[in-house]
């Protein structure tokens, strides 16, 4: 599956972060804090509660971009 790499621009973290709160979609979360969601920023995804930091997404993440 094709990835995206950080750093994202404001549109791609708005398409992001629609996908990790759409229903019946796993989120990406930490895997420190396994409950924990990660947010997406320009850097990638992060941890609030820990330094835990993730630099790419699936490409197919951004369709929701399209459809919202």
């Amino acid at each position: 599956m094709p990835m995206i790499k950080a750093p994202w621009t404001d549109e791609q973290i708005d398409a992001l972060e629609r996908f990790q709160h759409m229903p019946g979609v796993h989120p990406f979360t930490c895997p420190e804090h396994s409950t924990r969601e990660l947010v997406a920023t320009r850097k990638g995804w992060i941890c609030r509660y820990c330094e835990y930091t993730q630099d790419w997404a699936h490409d197919g993440m951004m369709q929701q971009r399209i459809t919202s």
